[in-house]
């Protein structure tokens, strides 16, 4: 069998190519350097729940469980470690979102991913928590740590070329496609926002991408160990050092960080907690969202074999390895896409 040719080596490019080896498929990815990849901007926080509404995610109970195994599976294939699991923790703003939690709890879907209230003495007292925190299944995947040890197995494997794509360069002959030289079964663009600006293969994808901002911080004297949730994220990282954000803006699709952003962020994270902290880095990227939070996933109507798999958004680490087996599937001809994530039914 022809490899098959995988454009970008974000999270999605690289979960799938990663269940395309378990199934011993051939591929190659090709990635011009992380240039525009919100991957390694994003935090990579999980969990099943809408958490501001306190309701399950979009087939919270097919993914969850499936994306935890499957990270945990990659650390011992890499030798080691990005996948923290062990819970946000969720600030609750007053009584009546106190209760609704409670309630919550009740539910037998819901209730299985809430662990319950964690008492706000667990946590450094210069945090303003008027009421014990919901923790919350789930956690953070380093993102930049597991595509760092995917691309070096990748690359031990002669399975990555750094490489600008342009569909330019694409040629199809009976039934293939041709890159660089090289002949392909298949060409699976993994592009994140920037399929947006594919005039060729994919023209009218329906993206409402999100521009985000995030910033680490040395932070000296917080002694916090917990991840919390609230109108910012507080993700400790060790040594004093915490990752804050994330910021929603529509405007300026690029990867320029804007001070107006880092702004908010900074006065989010003072209401939180007031202590003083040093800015070490910030950092913009552009969700590549959808208006529906489903991703979309299809092949081209105008040129069969060349096929999309993005628009995860916020949402990729939980959702990612789970599609992509359901992906595989459907390409290789043995499954149909569900009709809620396919191109057919999204893109008529």
């Amino acid at each position: 069998m022809k490899p098959i040719l995988i454009v970008g080596q974000g999270l999605a490019g690289t979960i799938l190519a990663l269940n395309l080896r378990k199934l011993d498929l051939p591929f190659l990815i090709v990635d011009d350097g992380h240039r525009t990849s919100s991957s390694l901007v994003a935090a990579g926080l999980y969990n099943p729940l809408i958490l501001k509404r306190g309701r399950l995610t979009w087939r919270a109970l097919d993914f969850f469980h499936t994306c935890e195994a499957f990270f945990r599976q990659c650390e011992m294939d890499f030798g080691t470690s990005f996948l923290h699991s062990d819970g946000l923790h969720r600030r609750i703003h007053d009584t009546e979102e106190y209760n609704n939690w409670a309630a919550l709890r009740g539910l037998p879907e819901v209730g299985s991913f809430v662990d319950g209230y964690v008492s706000a003495k667990r946590f450094p007292a210069t945090f303003d928590l008027p009421f014990d925190t919901c923790k919350v299944k789930g956690g953070w995947l380093d993102v930049a740590a597991f595509l760092e040890a995917a691309l070096d197995s990748f690359i031990a494997k002669e399975e990555f070329q750094k490489a600008e794509f342009a569909p330019e360069d694409v040629v199809q002959k009976e039934g293939e496609w041709s890159w660089k030289e090289r002949t392909f079964s298949r060409i699976v663009l993994c592009t994140g926002y920037k399929s947006m600006d594919d005039k060729t293969f994919f023209p009218d994808l329906p993206f409402t991408p999100a521009k985000g901002h995030t910033m680490d911080i040395h932070w000296p004297g917080v002694a916090l160990d917990k991840v919390i949730q609230a109108s910012v994220f507080v993700l400790p990282l060790g040594d004093d050092t915490y990752r804050v954000g994330s910021t929603y803006s529509w405007s300026d699709f690029n990867e320029e960080v804007e001070q107006n952003e880092i702004y908010k962020l900074k006065t989010q994270l003072t209401e939180l907690c007031d202590l003083s902290y040093t800015v070490l880095t910030e950092r913009a990227g552009v969700r590549p969202a959808v208006k529906d939070r489903r991703p979309l996933i299809g092949e081209s109507k105008e040129h069969k074999g060349v096929w999309h798999f993005g628009g995860f958004g916020s949402r990729a680490v939980l959702t990612c390895p789970t599609l992509s087996k359901e992906f595989i599937e459907a390409f290789m001809g043995r499954a149909v896409l569900n009709a809620e994530v396919s191109l057919d039914s999204r893109c008529p």
